[in-house]
């Protein structure tokens, strides 16, 4: 359980450290490597009318109408079970997306210029939509995992929502709304948040049942 918690802890320092390390070259106005690599790939290469159809549905996943209506939908279903995991759920998206708007206002980075399939306003990092993504439908796995006992149900439910929190990140990218690092910093911060917040949930809800 030790060994367990120090990794952890590891982990949280290490996706910080690179969040903190990206988001001061960020603020500092430059356009890092890895994201002329990642929009010469995406969207220079990958673009098809085709393919645009299926991001532009994909990235829809992480709006906001969707991911409430889907919080409100995991409240009322898991209300009967527990009640206080049912706030949480939409409690969750309130502070991810608060935590998301506040580094916004600090690093106040523009949005990419020239490539945007989708028309959208304020600021790029990190990616909202990789952050609530990864927030939202990981926490929502978490619960499922727990309360689930089919094991095939659980690989098949962890495959489907992983798949869709990384092509999330993608679609952004590819629809010219975002840098990949504002989407793998939004990936780092919500991975922290998620490690920090299921950590309380197992300790004073699951394992107090």
């Amino acid at each position: 359980m030790k060994n367990k918690i120090n990794k952890q802890l590891v982990l949280i320092i290490i996706l910080l450290s690179l969040s903190l390390i990206i988001g001061i070259m960020v603020h500092y106005k430059q356009i890092l490597t890895i994201d002329k690599i990642a929009y010469s790939i995406i969207v220079e290469k990958l673009r098809t009318p085709f393919l645009t159809n299926i991001m532009t549905a994909i990235t829809t996943l992480a709006d906001a109408n969707t991911v409430l209506i889907i919080s409100i939908i995991c409240a009322i279903i898991i209300l009967p079970k527990d009640r206080r995991l049912s706030l949480i759920i939409p409690l969750n998206l309130i502070v991810i997306t608060f935590i998301n708007q506040l580094t916004k206002l600090i690093i106040k980075r523009p949005r990419p210029v020239g490539y945007r399939l989708i028309d959208i306003g304020g600021y790029s990092f990190p990616s909202g939509h990789a952050m609530v993504s990864l927030a939202f439908y990981g926490l929502i796995l978490f619960i499922a995992n727990k309360i689930i006992k089919n094991k095939i149900i659980k690989i098949i439910l962890n495959i489907v929502i992983i798949t869709i929190i990384i092509l999330i990140g993608i679609s952004r990218i590819y629809l010219g709304v975002h840098y990949l690092s504002d989407i793998l910093v939004g990936y780092f911060t919500s991975t922290v948040y998620l490690l920090l917040i299921t950590k309380l949930i197992d300790t004073y809800i699951f394992n107090n049942k």
